[in-house]
Formats: C-alpha cells, sequence, structure tokens
C-alpha cells in the first residue's frame, strides 16, 4: 500500500438531484462480456422514466460537476424474468436497438400496430454484465471526483426492478456479480495507488437510510432522526447531515466490510413482488481528500451512491398495515423527487 494513503480507523459499506452518477455528470454501468446474473435476478438499473417491460426497468442516473462537462447521464436497464414470470408464461414486451449506440428501446401497442419509443443515453438489455452497467455509467465519475468534484449516482424504478443488485450486487465481495457501490470503491483505491507519491489521500465513508422520511445512521442505528443542516463558507453553501458517523478507511475491504454493516441495519420487507423488498432509500458516502505535500495545495471530492426503495402499486404487491404505511411515504418522497427532476430541467 501507498505510504501516501492516510491510515486510520478500520471500517465496519444511486437521492441525488438530477441524474445517475456523480454530482453534475451522470454515469450508468456497462458490463463487459462476464456472467451474466442468474435467471430470475432482477437486473434493471435505468433512468427516472425507464421502459414498461414485464421484468420491470430500474432507471440508473449519474451526475458530477466536472470531467463528463458537468451533465446528466440516464440509462434504462432491463433485468431477466425472475421465476413467477416464467411461471405465468410471462414474455419481455421490449424491443431492444441493435445498433452501436444501443440507446433505444420500443414496446408494441397490442393489436393497434403502434409502438411507444424510448431513447437514453444508453439502453442495457437483461443480458448485460455488472461490469458493462459499471463501465459506461459509473467509471467516469470517478475521474471527476479526484478532480475535486462532487458526484451522484442513483437507481430509480419500481419494487423488484433489480435496482439494489445494480448497485450492490448479491455478494458486494464477488468478482463478477458485484454491482456498482463495490466496483467504484475498488476503482477508487486502485487510483490511489497510482497517483504522485507526494499526494496523500484521506478517505472517509458513511451510510445512512431515509426510513419514512427520517434519516437513520446505518452504521450506528441508535441515531434514528438526524438533521440536516446548511452552513455558509464564503460564497458557497455547504449542506451535510449534522452526527452522522464517519469511518475512516484505507483499503477496500474495510469498505465492503461498512457496505455489509450497512445493509444488515436496512429496513426490508417481504411482499407480493419481492421476498426482500427495501422499505426505505440507502445513501452510501464517500468522501475522498487529497493534498500535495509538496505545494501544500489541497482539493475534495464526495460521492453521493443512491439505492431508491422502488415505487409500488399496492394492488400488487398486496401491502397491508405497517408495509402499507411504507409504501406511502415511499411513493410519496418519490413524487418528490420527480416533482424537483421536472423543476431542474424545466429551463426556467
Amino acid at each position: 500500500r501507498r505510504s501516501s494513503v492516510r491510515r486510520s480507523l478500520a471500517p465496519a459499506t444511486a437521492a441525488a438531484a438530477g441524474g445517475a452518477g456523480g454530482a453534475g455528470s451522470a454515469a450508468t454501468p456497462a458490463s463487459v462480456a462476464a456472467t451474466p446474473p442468474p435467471p430470475g435476478t432482477p437486473a434493471s438499473v435505468a433512468s427516472a422514466s425507464g421502459a414498461a417491460g414485464s421484468s420491470g426497468t430500474p432507471g440508473i442516473s449519474a451526475s458530477s460537476s466536472g470531467g463528463d462537462g458537468g451533465h446528466v447521464k440516464v440509462v434504462c436497464r432491463f433485468r431477466p424474468q425472475n421465476a413467477k414470470e416464467k411461471a405465468r408464461s410471462g414474455k419481455m414486451c421490449v424491443q431492444f436497438s441493435t445498433d452501436k449506440e444501443r440507446r433505444g428501446c420500443q414496446v408494441p401497442l397490442d393489436d393497434s400496430g403502434g409502438v411507444l419509443k424510448f431513447n437514453f443515453d444508453r439502453v442495457f438489455d437483461p443480458d448485460t454484465t455488472q461490469q458493462e452497467v459499471y463501465d459506461v455509467a459509473a467509471r467516469s465519475v470517478v475521474d471527476s471526483l479526484f478532480d475535486g468534484y462532487n458526484g451522484t449516482i442513483f437507481a430509480y424504478g419500481q419494487t423488484s426492478a433489480g435496482k439494489t443488485f445494480t448497485m450492490s450486487g448479491p455478494d458486494v465481495d464477488h468478482p463478477v456479480l458485484r454491482g456498482v457501490i463495490p466496483r467504484m470503491v475498488a476503482t477508487v483505491f486502485e487510483t490511489i495507488e497510482e497517483a504522485d507519491e507526494n499526494i496523500e489521500f484521506t478517505v472517509t465513508v458513511s451510510m445512512v437510510e431515509i426510513y419514512q422520511e427520517r434519516i437513520r445512521d446505518l452504521l450506528d442505528p441508535a441515531k434514528d432522526n438526524l438533521a440536516i443542516k446548511e452552513e455558509k463558507d464564503g460564497t458557497e453553501t455547504n449542506i451535510y447531515i449534522a452526527g452522522v458517523t464517519e469511518v475512516f478507511v484505507t483499503e477496500p475491504q474495510h469498505i465492503y466490510d461498512v457496505l455489509k454493516a450497512g445493509a444488515s441495519s436496512r429496513a426490508v420487507a417481504s411482499t407480493a413482488m419481492n421476498d426482500e423488498s427495501s422499505r426505505s432509500h440507502s445513501v452510501f458516502m464517500l468522501t475522498l481528500a487529497q493534498v500535495n505535500a509538496e505545494t501544500g495545495n489541497s482539493k475534495s471530492g464526495k460521492l453521493y451512491l443512491v439505492d431508491l426503495a422502488g415505487s409500488e402499486k399496492v394492488r400488487k404487491t398486496g401491502a397491508e398495515g405497517q408495509a402499507l404505511k411504507e409504501a406511502m411515504k415511499i411513493n410519496s418522497s418519490l413524487s418528490a423527487l420527480g416533482n424537483v427532476i421536472n423543476a431542474l430541467t424545466d429551463g426556467k
């Protein structure tokens, strides 16, 4: 390990305004020729307006302030059919473009002969690998992070669409099936290892969930109603979560342990559409600070990686009691996020 990486404590592991990816430039993952997810595994990531399909469509949006030019990228990922859909003889109702760019998809309308067409920065079909999604959607956001910019990536879609699979994967240690977050972590430390030896890096991470409109610290669950604060620093306004646990990390495995600890504390429940339905929005935050030992120059950037809870139709999920209350809060918050995105793209 590089001596310039500051060592501290060992740790315990897609909602951004304006798309998936880093702050300012959105990114969506692209997979290389690795083993595809097993049948029934959700594999969709997409934008706030994913195309409809029997397998569901989550959206990933990425944005970052630099590198990519400060824009938002939106991609749409379709997962394979799950066991229930296959048992009902379900069929994929989406047709994918076959050109090199792979930006479009369409849904034929029954009997009328018409089609609904959708365009994104990239469309990933059910055979897309985790690596490909990462390379296309998220990799460039890490470059912006090292340039001192913030970045955000979030996954959006209906329940059981594959958002958590895309963002975290079934196992953060799995070399093929791990998701966007563990892959970004690995890239961050690979970049640190290759950096100028005069640069000293400090990496800290935090993880929270937004459950029924309360912010809960997933690394210290006793902190279950954290407040968002605003602080003026000259001409800049900094927004932060007061009292959130920050863990200093020195290697990827430390962060993987943090991810596992956070995931084990997250609120989940079984519904008719998903045996492990996320009942909260999770936000993983990574801060990278750099100091040049020769010049004294410093800069920092922050990643916000968000796995949103899925939108729900109660008649499909069968939610009742506490799960119904959770669904109402989830849908309400996603509607608010949609309003924010529409306002940002309004041009007024």
